[in-house]
């Protein structure tokens, strides 16, 4: 969205979903050999994969942990070849916004936190020219620059959730954003909560 801060995104693609089943598999056979809870439903980790293949694509930053890697997909080598593996277990789902029927542009989209040790700058300039910066900052420095609302909305949540120490998968649900009734792209940006 030119002229404002954004988070990376984009969609999920198919080899998204092959890496994840591939995980999947990997975690069925450890699973087998140790006691541990059932993973998350295949798509979800197919998002969560996504999230960090769109990162790396538009800002040239992976979220990755050092680890045995290795994938068919082209995309994924880069990954393999820098001795890393995508951290999709360290992704924690905080948000979803879908825009109802009616909007101009509709859209069904998932926002994770992450530690930011997590996160490594693999390519110095980004690999797209989606981004005029890429930049790390906090909730405070963000708000200086223009936002749509449902990026506002999500960064006031992700810096409460740091700030009280919430930032844990496990103790809190995934937060559904709603633009308020009546607004639409077209007119007056959506007010979100």
């Amino acid at each position: 969205m030119p002229g404002h801060l954004v988070f990376p995104g984009g969609k999920l693609e198919t080899s998204d979903a092959h890496l994840a089943a591939d995980l999947c598999r990997r975690a069925s056979f450890a699973r087998r050999t140790a006691t541990t809870s059932s993973p998350a439903p295949l798509r979800d980790i197919a998002l969560v994969l996504a999230a960090i293949r769109e990162t790396f694509e538009e800002t040239g930053v992976m979220i990755c942990e050092p680890a045995r890697f290795r994938s068919r997909a082209p995309f994924w080598r880069d990954f393999a070849q820098r001795g890393v593996r995508p951290a999709n277990r360290q992704l924690v789902p905080m948000a979803r916004a879908v825009a109802p029927e009616g909007f101009v542009r509709r859209y069904d989209t998932r926002f994770f936190l992450v530690s930011r040790g997590y996160a490594m700058q693999a390519i110095a300039t980004p690999p797209t020219d989606e981004f005029d910066m890429v930049e790390w900052m906090t909730a405070d420095e963000a708000a200086c620059f223009p936002l749509i609302e449902v990026t506002r909305a999500v960064l006031a949540q992700a810096a409460a959730w740091i700030e009280t120490g919430r930032f844990d998968r496990f103790r809190h649900p995934l937060t559904r954003l709603r633009p308020h009734v009546g607004s639409t792209f077209g007119e007056q940006a959506p007010r979100w909560t």
